[in-house]
């Protein structure tokens, strides 16, 4: 299942020019954040899922500001999580769990081929991690991610983030 919300000339345009990225990622965040305060969770939907895949876009271009209040991997963790709340509350538990799911891979894949950006993913992980148990409980389906989860979460505290 690929959900894709930004089309691809926007995502070739947003990796060339990190500053509008961000600055974009931030008005789409804000302009979600109106629809959830109104319960229209269908717009709020399109907006969180234009963070998420801006969110990738900044990861892969390695776009990193030191003037930005969240790194790119916190806009994903946020966007993704926003984003799986949407789907919950609009009753699609298949896209709920594909986004949370792919919000965790992106972020230990990460991990797993940057060391160095630990520091960056503690949180963004712990929080993923208690995003993905939360839903999997929610269905009682929790037996079926703990190992994974667990797994993750040894990985992480191994020594890698300290």
């Amino acid at each position: 299942m690929q959900l894709q919300f930004l089309d691809h000339s926007h995502a070739i345009y947003f990796q060339h020019h990190h500053q509008t990225a961000d600055d974009q990622w931030y008005e789409w965040i804000h302009l979600a954040q109106q629809q959830l305060n109104h319960h229209n969770f269908k717009k709020a939907q399109y907006f969180l899922g234009c963070c998420f895949d801006l969110a990738k876009v900044m990861i892969e271009s390695d776009s990193h500001f030191s003037n930005s209040k969240l790194n790119p991997f916190e806009k994903l963790a946020v966007s993704g999580h926003g984003l799986a709340e949407c789907l919950k509350h609009l009753n699609n538990k298949s896209r709920e769990r594909h986004i949370l799911l792919a919000t965790h891979y992106t972020l230990m894949q990460t991990l797993r081929e940057h060391e160095h950006t630990a520091h960056l993913l503690q949180q963004p992980i712990e929080i993923s991690c208690y995003m993905l148990k939360r839903h999997y409980c929610f269905y009682h389906e929790y037996s079926q991610i703990s190992d994974v989860l667990d797994a993750d979460m040894l990985y992480l505290s191994s020594g890698l983030v300290h």
